[in-house]
């Protein structure tokens, strides 16, 4: 006695499942099926930074050390990404 597969798990298995709606124009799979991103900076444009050295903070002179981390937003300023 063989076990069947049907032939959408099958494809799912293989990981090469397309919806029949979907035709490539559309664009990515994922944007098609509304995946809003695999990381925070893909879905809110969020970043995580940390301080290559110490330093002291210009507005309130606090001492800042080596490896402090930050977020950040990336946000277009003409051409560039800025932060």
């Amino acid at each position: 006695h063989k076990n069947k597969m049907s032939s959408l798990a099958a494809s799912r298995a293989d990981n090469f499942y397309f919806p029949p709606e979907w035709r490539p124009e559309m664009g990515g799979i994922s944007k098609f099926q509304g995946s809003k991103g695999a990381n925070q900076y893909e879905q809110y444009g969020i970043i995580r930074f940390e301080l290559p050295f110490d330093g002291w903070c210009l507005g309130c002179g606090r001492h800042m050390s080596k490896g402090l981390r930050f977020n950040a937003k990336k946000d277009k300023a003409g051409k560039y990404l800025s932060t």
